[in-house]
């Protein structure tokens, strides 16, 4: 088996436009978490399954759609600011799972933060039922990758 034309399949998608589910809910969440009254339970309907799991830090977050909207909309009403850092750093697809590393970048109470999170998701019927990420904090001038710093220099010209 040639595993080097394996891991350059689950790189790239079939289709070059495509993208994958995990990039499509993130892109749809950048805009919504900042849009008053978007996130809701039908909306996120479009991107996951009624039995979606949210876990992060080894910790189920949230079960089921309803839990997961409540969640989010406590972040939107907490924080002036949240993005998703796209492109991601890195992800890669394999089978039903899609892998990333990608920076999240907030304002609450004014102060800046930025999170690297890890792990997956995992994909059923083109929807996300399960969320597994690791995240801790972003320690710029240590780390190898530029984080959110982008999205601070941006934050501090406004």
């Amino acid at each position: 088996m040639d595993w080097g034309g394996k891991w350059l399949m689950t790189m790239m998608p079939a289709n070059a436009s495509e993208i994958d589910p995990l990039t499509r809910m993130f892109k749809w969440w950048n805009k919504a978490i900042a849009t008053p009254g978007a996130l809701t339970e039908q909306a996120f309907r479009q991107y996951f399954t009624d039995d979606t799991v949210l876990i992060l830090n080894g910790k189920v977050s949230s079960e089921g759609i309803a839990a997961l909207t409540k969640s989010f909309q406590n972040i939107q009403a907490n924080s002036e600011t949240v993005k998703i850092i796209l492109p991601f750093v890195e992800s890669f697809r394999e089978g039903d799972k899609i892998f990333t590393h990608h920076f999240i970048y907030s304002v609450r109470n004014g102060e800046e933060g930025c999170l690297r999170a890890m792990g997956y998701a995992v994909i059923r019927d083109g929807k996300i039922a399960r969320i597994h990420f690791l995240r801790v904090p972003y320690e710029p001038g240590i780390s190898i990758d530029n984080g959110c710093n982008d999205e601070m220099k941006a934050n501090r010209i406004q």
